[in-house]
Formats: C-alpha cells, sequence, structure tokens
C-alpha cells in the first residue's frame, strides 16, 4: 500500500498492486489506482481519475472532473464541477442511474455515485439514467437507452444504430424531434439528441419525430403523435387514440390500444392503404404494415383508403379520394376534391366535403335506398347511413332506390330494377342494366322527357340526362314522357300528360287528368286512367282499327294492344275503323274515308278528310268540322251534307253540330227530327258568317264569331249571335236569345223570352210574350212588345218602349229615354238625364241620379224626383198624379200661386244652403191619416180615434205605451173629392189583410200606410214586416176605393213615427216630413212647430225617420202577387 501525495502542477502518480493513496493536489491530475481497493483525490484542477482493478473511493474534487472507476464496487464522487462518470472502458454493458447513485453491469457493478453529472457508456447496450439536473449522457457504441430525467440533457447515443432516448418516467407529455435534435416539454424540456434513432414517450401526449433513417417510436400512454420521417420506421403509439406517420419508407405502424390513426397527411404523392389487409401498396404507405389501426388520414392527392370491420374514421384530405369503409359503422370524410365514398356494412357516415363526390354502394348484398334531399340511407349496406356533401349515388347491383336533392346530381343505379329520384337540378340518370325507372312524382313542375334522346325539360327535368332508363314516372302536372326503342313503361301520374311508348312492347299508364296516349308499333298496353283519356294513332303508317268497347286494337300501330280507361281516340291519316263505348267519346278519324261509330253515350265524331261514315249511336252526339278547311253544309232535316270536310260524309244518329271557321250553314231537325233517340239540335258555327236554323225541337245554337244569323225555330232554345254583328231569333217558345257582342238585331218572338243585347248598340224586340230584355253596353234600342215585360238598357243611352201589359222598364246608365206605353208600367231611369214617358196606365216613374224629366201621360202616376228633375204629371182631367220626394235632402215646396198643382221644389243642405230644384205641373199631394170610428189600442182598451186627446197614452208595436203629442184633422167634402179622386179614402174590409186583419172594416187615405208582415217579405227584401201604402193594396180583394160623401181625416203625432194597432191591425202613426208639413193648412204647422219646435227649421225631421221600410208601388206589386 502506498500513499501518493501530488504536487500543485499538473501530476500524473500510479499506484501499486495494492491498496494506495493517491491524491492530486492542485493542478490538472492524470491519478492511476492501479490494482488493489484505492483511494484516489484529484484535488483542484480537471482532474481524470482511474480506480483500475478492486472496489476504489473516486473523489474528483473541485472542478470538473472525469472518473473512471474501473472493475469492482467503486464508489465515485465526483466533487464540485461538471463530472463525469466514464465507463469507455468497461468490456461489458453498464446500468447506470445517476437519480440513484447506483450502477450494475460490467464496470457498473456495485458501482455507487455521487457529485456526477454526466455519464459515458461502454461499447455495448447501455442503460444511462440521469438526474433532476442537466445531464450529458454519452451512450457510445452499442445500441444504448439514454434517460435523460429532468433538466437540459444532452443525449448521444453515440455509434450504435439503435440508441433509445427514453422519458417513458416523464410527468408531463414531451415534444421530440431527431432532425433537429432538440426536446422540449415534460423532462425533454431543452434537451439535445444526437445519434439517438427510437424515442420512448412519457404516458402523457407526446409528439415524436424520427429522422431520415430507421427510427423506432414508442408513444406509450396518452394521445400521441409519431412521424417516423423517411426510412423503415416502427411506429407504436401505445394506449390511448395516437396519430402514426411512418413517412417514406416500409414502416410498421402499430396503434396499440385507443382509437388510433394513420397519418398520411405529409405525403408527397398519393397512398394507398387498407386496414383489412394491414398494409400499405402505394406513395408513403408502399411497404407499411398496420397493426391495432383504426383510422386513416390521406395526403392531399388522389388516395385509396380502405377500412377494416372496426369502425374506422377515414379522411381523404385533398385530392380525388377512393375511400371503402369496409364492414363497422364507420367515418367517411372526402375532403376537397371529387371523391368517392363506400362505407360498406354498417352505419356509416358519409361526407363528401368539398367537390363533386360519389357515395358508392356498388358492393352491397341488397338493394339500398338512399336520398340526398335528407341525408339518410336504409337497406343493405345503406342502412343507418348519414350522408353530408354527396352530389352522386351509386347503386347496388340489386333494386336500389336513389334520391338526388336540389343541386346536380348523378345517379347511377348499376344491376337491378331502380328507382332513381333526380330532384331538382340538372341530374344525370343512368339507370345501368335492369329494368330502371327515373321517377319524378315529386317536381313541383309539368316534366318533359324522351328517352329516346336521353334529355329531359321543365320541372326537375330541366337539364336531366337519362341513359339506361327503361320506365318513366311523371309529376302532378302536365308531363310530356315520351319513350325509346325498348319496352318501356310510362306513367303519367295527375295532370294533363302526353306519352308516347315508341318501338317496343310498352305499358302506358296516363293517370289522373286529361292524358294521351300513343302506343307506338307493337302490341302496347295503354291505360287512361282516371280522366278524359285519349288514345292517339295519328303517327301509324295505315290505317288502324280500334274499339274501347273491347279493348282491343287492330291494324298498323294498333295491333295487338289492349286499352283500358280512355274515352276519346285519334285515329292515323289512312282509313280507320274507330268504335266508342257508352261513356261520351271524341273520335277523330284523321284523313282518310273513316268509317267511325260512337254507340250509347254523347259522342263526338270527327271524320276529317276524306268520305266518312260518322254514326252517332244514342244520346247526344255531336259531328265536328271545326278543322275542316272550307265552309260545310249540313241539313239534318235531309241528312244531306256537302262542303269541306263534309263532301262525301254519310251521317246518322246525329244531333249536334260543330262548324268550320268558314260560313256555314246548318239546319236542324224538322219538328221533332228522325235521329230516333235524341230531339235537340246543339249548334256550334264557329268562325265565319254561319247560317244556323234550329228548326224544330229546344235548340242550343251558338252563332260563333263573326256575323252570323241564328234562327232558333220551334221549341225553347238557346240562341247565341257570339262576337260580330248577328241576327238572332229566338222563334216560337220560351227562348233564351243572345245577340252577344256586336251590333246585333234581336228578336225574342212568341213566348215569354229571355233577350238579351250583349255589347254593341243593339235593336232588341221582346215580340210576344212576358219577355225579359237586357240591353247590355251600348246605346241599344229595346221595344218590349206585348206582354207584362221586363226591360233593362244596361249601359249606354239606350230607347225603352214598354209597349202594351204591365211593363218594368230599367233605364241603367246614360242618357236614356223610357216609354211606358200601355199600361201600368214601372220606370226607372238610373243613372244620367232620362227621359220618362209614362203613357197610358197608373205607371210609376223614378229617376235615380242626374236631370231626368218625366211624363206622367194618361193614367194616375206616382213619381219620385230629385233635385234637377222636370216633372209632368200630366193633363188629363180623371187622373191624380203623386210626386214622391221620400229620401230626398231637406226640401221646400211653393206651389205656383195661379195653379196648386203646378210649383217648385228647393232642396237644401243641412245648414239652410239651397243645393237645387225640381219643377212640376199637374201634381196632386196628400198626407197620411186615419177616419173617424177607427178603434186605437190603448192600454185601457180600444178607444176611438175621434174620441182621443193629446196626453193619452196609446200602445206602440216598438216601444210600448206612448203619449201622443199631438192630434190633427181635415174634413174633405164631396165635391173636392169628385174634383180630385186621390182624396177619396180607402176601404179595407175585413180579414182583407189576412185571417181578421183588419178586425172590422176600416177606412184609411191613399197614402196610409198599413203593416204587411210575413217569411215572403223577408225573402223578398230582408226584412219580415214592411209598410205598405193603401193605394197599393188596391189588387188585393176586399180593398178598394171608397165613395163617401164626405171624409174627415185624423192624424196623432207622437214623438217618434209608431205602428200602432188600429181596428186590430198594425198601422202607422202621422210621420212628419217636409212633403207632409207643407200639403197641411197654416194654422196646423204652427201647432206642431209649437210642440216640435225643431221642425220649423230647415226640415230637420231626422228623428221620425219610418218605423219601418216603404215599399214602392212595383215592390208591393211583387209582395202581394201570391
Amino acid at each position: 500500500m502506498a500513499t501518493l501525495p501530488g504536487t500543485t502542477g499538473n501530476d500524473s502518480l500510479v499506484g501499486t498492486s495494492s491498496g494506495d493513496s493517491i491524491s492530486g493536489q492542485a493542478g490538472n491530475d492524470s491519478l492511476y489506482g492501479a490494482g488493489g481497493a484505492d483511494s484516489v483525490y484529484g484535488g483542484d484542477g480537471l482532474d481524470q481519475l482511474y480506480g483500475g482493478a478492486g472496489s476504489d473511493f473516486l473523489y474528483g474534487g473541485n472542478d470538473n472532473d472525469s472518473l473512471y472507476g474501473g472493475t469492482g464496487s467503486d464508489v465515485i464522487d465526483g466533487g464540485l464541477g461538471i463530472d463525469v462518470a466514464d465507463y469507455s472502458a468497461s468490456t461489458s454493458a453498464v446500468k447506470v442511474n445517476l437519480s440513484s447513485g447506483l450502477g450494475s453491469g460490467g464496470d457498473a457493478t456495485g458501482d455507487t455515485l455521487s457529485g456526477v453529472e454526466n455519464l459515458v457508456g461502454s461499447a455495448y447496450n447501455d442503460s444511462l439514467t440521469g438526474d433532476a439536473g442537466s445531464n450529458a449522457l454519452y451512450g457510445g457504441a452499442g445500441n444504448d437507452t439514454l434517460i435523460g430525467d429532468g433538466g437540459a440533457d444532452l443525449l448521444d447515443g453515440g455509434a450504435g444504430t439503435a440508441d433509445v432516448a427514453d422519458y417513458s418516467s416523464s410527468t408531463a407529455g414531451v415534444t421530440i424531434d431527431l432532425v433537429t435534435g432538440l426536446g422540449s416539454g415534460g423532462d425533454a424540456s431543452n434537451d439535445t439528441l444526437v445519434g439517438i434513432e427510437n424515442l420512448i414517450g412519457s404516458a402523457l401526449a407526446d409528439s415524436l419525430t424520427g429522422t431520415t433513417g430507421a427510427n423506432a417510436l414508442y408513444g406509450g400512454a396518452g394521445l400521441d403523435t409519431l412521424n417516423g420521417g423517411a426510412g423503415s420506421d416502427s411506429l407504436y403509439g401505445g394506449n390511448d387514440d395516437d396519430v402514426l406517420d411512418g413517412g417514406a419508407g416500409s414502416d410498421l405502424l402499430s396503434g396499440g390500444s385507443g382509437n388510433d390513426t394513420a397519418d398520411y397527411s405529409g405525403a408527397l404523392d398519393a397512398v394507398a392503404a387498407s386496414l383489412t389487409s394491414g398494409t400499405g401498396t402505394v406513395g408513403d404507405a408502399a411497404g407499411d404494415t398496420f397493426s391495432s389501426i383504426e383510422n386513416l388520414l390521406g395526403s392531399s392527392y388522389n388516395d385509396t383508403l380502405t377500412g377494416d370491420a372496426n369502425a374506422n374514421i377515414l379522411t381523404g384530405s385533398s385530392g380525388s379520394d377512393v375511400l371503402n369503409g369496409a364492414a363497422g359503422s364507420d367515418s367517411l370524410y372526402g375532403g376537397a376534391d371529387n371523391d368517392t365514398l363506400s362505407g360498406g356494412a354498417g352505419a356509416d357516415v358519409l361526407d363528401g366535403g368539398l367537390g363533386v363526390d360519389s357515395a358508392d354502394y356498388a358492393a352491397s348484398t341488397a338493394a339500398v335506398t338512399v336520398s340526398l334531399l335528407t341525408g339518410t340511407g336504409s337497406g343493405g349496406d345503406a342502412a343507418g347511413d348519414v350522408l353530408s356533401g354527396i352530389e352522386n349515388l351509386i347503386g347496388s347491383a340489386y333494386s336500389d332506390a336513389l334520391s338526388g336533392d336540389g343541386g346536380d346530381n348523378s345517379l347511377y343505379g348499376g344491376a337491378g330494377d331502380d328507382t332513381l329520384i333526380g330532384g331538382a337540378g340538372s341530374d344525370r340518370i343512368e339507370g345501368g342494366s335492369g329494368n330502371d325507372v327515373a321517377d319524378y312524382s315529386a317536381s313541383g313542375l309539368a316534366v318533359a322527357i324522351s328517352l329516346a334522346t336521353g334529355v329531359g325539360s321543365g320541372g326537375d327535368a330541366a337539364g336531366d340526362t337519362l341513359v339506361g332508363v327503361e320506365r318513366l314516372v311523371g309529376s302532378g302536372h302536365d308531363d310530356t314522357l315520351i319513350g325509346d326503342g325498348a319496352a318501356n313503361m310510362l306513367t303519367g301520374g295527375a295532370g294533363d300528360d302526353l306519352l308516347a311508348g315508341g318501338a317496343g312492347v310498352d305499358s302506358l299508364y296516363g293517370g289522373i287528368g286529361n292524358d294521351t296516349l300513343q302506343g307506338g308499333a307493337n302490341n302496347d298496353s295503354l291505360d287512361g286512367g282516371a280522366g278524359i283519356d285519349t288514345v292517339d294513332y295519328s303517327t301509324a303508317t295505315g290505317g288502324v282499327s280500334v274499339n274501347l268497347t273491347t279493348g282491343v286494337g287492330t291494324g298498323n300501330d294498333a295491333a295487338g294492344d289492349t286499352l283500358t280507361g280512355f274515352e276519346n281516340i285519334i285515329g292515323s291519316a289512312y282509313a280507320d275503323t274507330l268504335t266508342g263505348d257508352a261513356n261520351a267519346n271524341y273520335l277523330s278519324g284523321g284523313a282518310g274515308a273513316d268509317q267511325i261509330f260512337g254507340g250509347t253515350g254523347d259522342d263526338t265524331l270527327a271524320g276529317g278528310a276524306g268520305a266518312d261514315t260518322l254514326s252517332g249511336g244514342e244520346d247526344m252526339d255531336f259531328v265536328d268540322y271545326s278543322a275542316s278547311g272550307a265552309a260545310v253544309n249540313i241539313n239534318l232535316s235531309t241528312w244531306v251534307v256537302s262542303g269541306g270536310d263534309a263532301t262525301g260524309d254519310r251521317l246518322t244518329g246525329i244531333d249536334g253540330v260543330i262548324g268550320s271557321a268558314f260560313n256555314d250553314t246548318i239546319i236542324g231537325f224538322n219538328d221533332q227530327g228522325v235521329s230516333g233517340d235524341v230531339y235537340t239540335n246543339i249548334f256550334y258555327g264557329g268562325a265565319g258568317s254561319d247560317y244556323i236554323d234550329g228548326m224544330g225541337s229546344n235548340d242550343i245554337l251558338y252563332g260563333g264569331t263573326d256575323n252570323d244569323t241564328v234562327l232558333g225555330g220551334l221549341g225553347d232554345d238557346s240562341s247565341y249571335g257570339g262576337d260580330g254583328n248577328d241576327s238572332v231569333e229566338g222563334g216560337a217558345g220560351n227562348d233564351l236569345v243572345d245577340g252577344g257582342s256586336g251590333d246585333d238585331s234581336v228578336y225574342g218572338g212568341a213566348g215569354n223570352d229571355l233577350v238579351y243585347g250583349g255589347d254593341g248598340n243593339d235593336t232588341v224586340d221582346g215580340g210576344l210574350g212576358n219577355d225579359q230584355l237586357f240591353g247590355g253596353a251600348g246605346n241599344d234600342v229595346l221595344s218590349a212588345g206585348d206582354g207584362n215585360d221586363t226591360v233593362d238598357g244596361g249601359i249606354g243611352n239606350d230607347t225603352l218602349y214598354g209597349g202594351s201589359g204591365v211593363d218594368l222598364l230599367l233605364g241603367g246608365d246614360g242618357n236614356d229615354v223610357l216609354d211606358g206605353g200601355l199600361g201600368n208600367d214601372t220606370l226607372s231611369g238610373g243613372d244620367g238625364d232620362d227621359s220618362l214617358i209614362g203613357g197610358d196606365g197608373l205607371d210609376v216613374m223614378y229617376g235615380g241620379a242626374g236631370s231626368d224629366t218625366f211624363v206622367g201621360g194618361a193614367g194616375s202616376d206616382t213619381i219620385f224626383g230629385s233635385i234637377g228633375d222636370v216633372v209632368d204629371g200630366g193633363t188629363s182631367g180623371s187622373d191624380y198624379d203623386v210626386l214622391d220626394l221620400t229620401g230626398q235632402a231637406p226640401f221646400r215646396i211653393v206651389p205656383d200661386p195661379t195653379n196648386p198643382l203646378n210649383g217648385t221644389v228647393y232642396f237644401y243642405d243641412d245648414l239652410g244652403n239651397l243645393l237645387g230644384s225640381l219643377t212640376y205641373t199637374n201634381i196632386e199631394n196628400i198626407v197620411q191619416c186615419f177616419t173617424p170610428g177607427t178603434q186605437i189600442a190603448t192600454p185601457g182598451g180600444e178607444v176611438a180615434v175621434e174620441q182621443l186627446r193629446v196626453g193619452d197614452v196609446v200602445v206602440t208595436r216598438d216601444n210600448g205605451a206612448q203619449v201622443i203629442r199631438w192630434i190633427g184633422s181635415r174634413r174633405i167634402q164631396r165635391d173636392e173629392m169628385r174634383a180630385d179622386a186621390s182624396l177619396r179614402p180607402i176601404l179595407i174590409r175585413a180579414g182583407a189583410l189576412g185571417h181578421g186583419l183588419p178586425e172590422r172594416d176600416m177606412m184609411v187615405s191613399r197614402q196610409h200606410r198599413m203593416l204587411i208582415s210575413g217569411p215572403r217579405a223577408e225573402l223578398l227584401f230582408g226584412t219580415d214586416e214592411v209598410l205598405v201604402r193603401a193605394s197599393h193594396l188596391l189588387c188585393l180583394p176586399g180593398v178598394s176605393m171608397a165613395d163617401v160623401g164626405e171624409i174627415t181625416y185624423l192624424h196623432i203625432l207622437f214623438d217618434r213615427h209608431e205602428v200602432v194597432m188600429a181596428d186590430g191591425a198594425w198601422s202607422e202613426s202621422f210621420q212628419p216630413g217636409d212633403r207632409t208639413m207643407s200639403g197641411m193648412d197654416a194654422d196646423q204647422r204652427a201647432e206642431i212647430y209649437k210642440i216640435f219646435p225643431e221642425l220649423a227649421g230647415s226640415g230637420s225631421v231626422a228623428r221620425f225617420d219610418a218605423a219601418r221600410t216603404t215599399l214602392k208601388s212595383f215592390e208591393a206589386r211583387v209582395l202581394l202577387a201570391a
């Protein structure tokens, strides 16, 4: 044993083979213990201490020392400074941990370390672990494992090819990039890594990045991101959901537990990867092997990603990708560009992302139903699928139902009988093999589709292209569906559709609506469905025979056809045989010598050009020449026809005629005709100046446009001139005659006719009978003729003649002339400045708006005038004319001082301003009142009217017991009544107004009003109780003009106009008014004005409005007519 003290210089001391004590003192010393258990002290300076063989104690002292323990269980104490324990001479691998201060293996066996910051390993596979400080760990040769622990460590793997930097003990996630050699986060914070090929992450979320060499990256627990970089790497995700990016090279990607993703987003070219095979084949995925990978993330190029039986997430990113989820409930995200997504079995989420993307169900082992509009799928591989961002669909080999959305879709059915619904947008509908249908039943507008051209338009078909489609279903509107040379099925649905099958054995279904079906060549099944449907053979190249009764067609395009639900037939341009059924049929032969049989039902037969045989059969049948290129002459009395399309035709069983657009002659049955089933003609002249004569029977005749002559003949006819200057005559019978527009001459003829002039300046004559005449618009001349007629001029300056009978003349708008003629007439001028002439009889005349002129003529007339009118009651010495100003503005009557029957009426506004005047001549005036003996009901019983006094209480119908405010009387002598018959009273016999009404005979003045009630009043005037003047009751049995020597008229006045009980019948009290007040003596007026001073003003009588509606004379006649 030797003790070797050093100097203050740089010493080199070597011990013996025994246990030596070597002290370097100051200076940069090299101290060698050699054999034995040596104690080596470095002292100050950068010393190198070698223990050699044996269990040595090495103490570095101050400064940065290198300590080599050698073999044996050494105690290595670095002392102060940055010291390194160096095991590079070890002949086997060492394991050294600075945190625990222990070593094992090789020269480290039994070593205890303290004060050491750095480690140098052997040339073998060492495990070097630092402590919480900043350590430098040098692995040297061999595949070393370096664990820096805390601190800013330098981890240098050395010359090995599989050195590992292990961060599994880090309490936070680490981020390490072997390319830059830098670390961050957790134990990797500020670490520097050199010569490291492999990494082990923490139990948290790590990011580990390899180099271009072959790296092994272990994520451990946590959500790790592993990026192998170039080279054939091995990536192990460990627990939790990891993202593994192998980079270039043949990599092993093992996700471990959790939901792990193989990430190719950084690839510089397209990749192909399959989780089913567990391998990658293209691009960065070439040579890759997958284990426990659930998801794939593609590159920015055209990738092919395939899942497995698990629930996969396949993300295509950019590029036109093909994603196949395989079995399991997968989520496929196409990303940008045009992707194809196949979810496979399971409830998948298919999100196409941007671009034009396709959902592909070609591999499904059962039919699928997929709707892009709802984004859902069912059946086969589509069961439970949810779709978004998908524009195109590819069906399976079975009978699929594929529906688009509002965009431009491509639907490919594939094999099987598929149903394809494009929806809105310009769609490509491709059926593939099988019997496929393009369904447009949901279209909001009509569609037009041709399978021959493969082009659609209108509604949801706008812009559509169809390929490999055999069947079409139309919308609920008026569609056009055209087939091709194959066997097509065309279904129109609702709406008036046109279906054309083309060549091939087709099935056409019109559905609801009035459809037209063209089967085309071959044996077709044609079903018109509900509505008025037409089977059309106009494109046939030869004659056809079609029978709607048997539903069978023969000849040319009709050969082998079966027909159901048709009402109409359109034949070919050749010699056809068309037979209807029991319905109302329209049968059109077209060109050629056709034979057309209507059968039962109301049929229309159009032979077209050629010598046709047209047999209507039973019921109301028409022959239609509207398409004729020249005028036709049809005489159903003789069955002789000629001209235009009628040339050579033979008609039987025809009742109606539709003429051409030229000048036709159409003559009906003579008397009752000979058709054998119907005796009524219905003729339509159409355009052209036609001559139409209904002859016998009850006919309906339409002249149409141009200047027609329409004669109804015998029977109750309806004759219409239509447009043009027509001559229309009803003839015998009760006819409806209508001139239509134009300057027409319209004559009702015998019978009670309804005659209309229509628009234009018409001449209208009612003829015999009780007629109703209407001029319509224009300046018309209307003559009522004999009978009790109603004449309405309508708009325009019309002239109306009443003729004989009790007539009603209504001028309407315009400046009209109304002449009542003979009889008791009612004239109403309406708007405009009218001239009303009563003529003979007891006439009632209403001027209406405008300044009218009245001439009463002979007879006692009632004239309702207003401002601006000139009224002449007539000069007959025996008449009694009444001027009625009911409802007018406040007025004042100023009689002519030289003749009380003449005078002027002045009208005022509510402020007393003069509004205008009316002049009258030969007008008599009287007010309403009772006569003595009339019994008036009071609360104490009936009291004679002459015994009542002011202040007495009388029972009223509306307001209970009311106090009499005034009583007046007027006595009329015999000579006054002889001079003026209108002063004579009206006698109403007991029961004349109904059972027990009145209870006894009573007399009242002519203008006195009685209450009439009942449902007839409600029906006619909207109220069940009305007031009727006594003079208007003369039409009733038991009501007559009384012949008395003298008479006293009594008035009773209340606070308002009341209805009182007189002789058991309801009657009116006195109603003050400007007209009635002006007819009183001055002392009577003064007395009333004293009681009711407000009446002395400018005719303020609003509080004395009538208690009930008062009927005019013609209204009373209508009410009382039984």
